[in-house]
């Protein structure tokens, strides 16, 4: 994904030498990929919860020898002060408590040490959360999952709290879907979509499909495509010694 590109670009200019780098929540590998194929890290780790995205970043990475571990990003299998930089894109917004991931991330970085990730904030999808408003069924389902996304504050006060030095930059990225239900889709795929938004619907949930579909439709499509927006928080903090 785009994303997963820029967190690459803004960590290649921060990488010392012979670094020792962990990617958090690295899914299928894309981000580790795009750094190792630039960058000459004395070791590169992975670390995902998923099995299956493990294994898919295995066949993305098996080039480049990095080491993959399947873990929590809230308890990491990482010595104190055993890594030079980590990364991580669109992974920490699924976290339990995004402070305590924070805090092991800091706990594993030497002092100096580089953060550099991405994460979704409680902005995105504002075109679903209108047309679940629209159908009286607001408050579940994807608009409830980025409601609960860390907004900005909460993500500073993580932050300072674990002792780094940080920037925030934030963005509304646009991302064109087919159509409704490829978004949708993508979002099942992801865990962003879930049994609650359809909980007691029966045989109705196709029906409310079906509107949920015409409607969104009918407002974000454009060309060839609908819309579907992400709030995203590109975070660039350092470790204080």
């Amino acid at each position: 994904m785009a994303i997963a590109r820029q967190v690459a670009g803004l960590a290649m200019g921060r990488i010392p030498a012979g670094a020792r780098i962990a990617d958090i929540g690295c899914g299928d590998g894309a981000l580790l990929a795009a750094i190792l194929e630039k960058g000459k890290p004395s070791s590169a780790l992975g670390v995902d919860l998923s099995g299956k995205m493990l294994s898919a970043a295995a066949k993305r990475l098996s080039p480049h020898g990095s080491v993959l571990i399947q873990a929590d990003a809230e308890a990491l299998p990482f010595a104190n002060g055993s890594m030079d930089m980590i990364v991580s894109s669109l992974a920490l917004q699924w976290v339990e408590n995004t402070g305590a991931a924070i805090m092991e991330m800091a706990r594993a970085l030497a002092p100096g040490g580089a953060l550099t990730l991405a994460t979704l904030g409680p902005g995105t999808f504002p075109e679903l959360a209108d047309v679940l408003s629209s159908q009286r069924i607001g408050g579940r389902g994807a608009a409830h999952t980025a409601a609960s996304f860390a907004p900005e504050e909460r993500l500073a006060e993580a932050l300072r709290r674990a002792g780094f030095s940080f920037h925030i930059h934030k963005a509304m990225l646009a991302h064109q879907y087919p159509g409704f239900l490829d978004f949708i889709r993508t979002l099942k795929k992801v865990g962003a979509l879930g049994a609650p938004v359809f909980a007691g619907m029966g045989l109705a949930r196709r029906e409310l499909l079906r509107r949920l579909g015409r409607e969104y439709e009918n407002k974000y499509r454009s060309g060839s495509g609908v819309r579907a927006t992400y709030q995203v928080f590109f975070i660039e903090a350092e470790r204080r010694g």
